[in-house]
């Protein structure tokens, strides 16, 4: 399994190079998580924040993070068998918004046992209602403005 996992790994990132001349998103290591970490993968399309998060998640030991540009990339990582313990989704993503994202994970039964939480800029009322219709509980909708990124792997690493 984790030669496949890496196999993909690199060919996603030869993808996205030819196809955005660029390749500065982090990745997590493509081999299984055997060490009891837990596996969180956040997806953005700001490559700023996830370089920020990448840095932050590395004072935590427990936390094994995989940052993912933008919700096509989480899908293709997830259909060929990424198995998050946590994903953290913006809504406001070029092409499918977070809150669609939910949807087709869960319509797909792609990640069953992830837990699912927003963090965003967005605090629109109708977004926190959708995303309490998808099963994100209140606490789970946090506002990026109000959450460090340190905060959030302080909260995962005592869970």
């Amino acid at each position: 399994m984790a030669i496949r996992k890496g196999f993909i790994f690199i060919s996603l990132v030869y993808l996205y190079d030819k196809v955005y001349g660029r390749v500065n998103i982090s990745y997590m290591e493509a081999s299984d998580n055997k060490d009891n970490k837990k596996h969180v993968m956040v997806v953005d399309d700001n490559e700023l924040y996830l370089k920020l998060v990448s840095k932050a998640a590395q004072k935590y030991p427990s936390i094994q993070l995989e940052t993912v540009f933008g919700p096509q990339d989480a899908l293709i990582k997830l259909r060929n068998g990424a198995e998050p313990d946590h994903i953290i989704f913006d809504v406001t993503m070029a092409g499918i918004n977070g809150l669609d994202l939910i949807e087709m994970i869960k319509k797909e039964n792609l990640a069953p046992n992830a837990r699912m939480s927003v963090l965003s800029n967005t605090n629109e009322e109708e977004y926190i209602e959708r995303a309490k219709s998808l099963g994100i509980a209140a606490e789970d909708y946090q506002i990026k403005a109000s959450r460090l990124p340190d905060d959030i792997f302080k909260d995962l690493a005592k869970k």
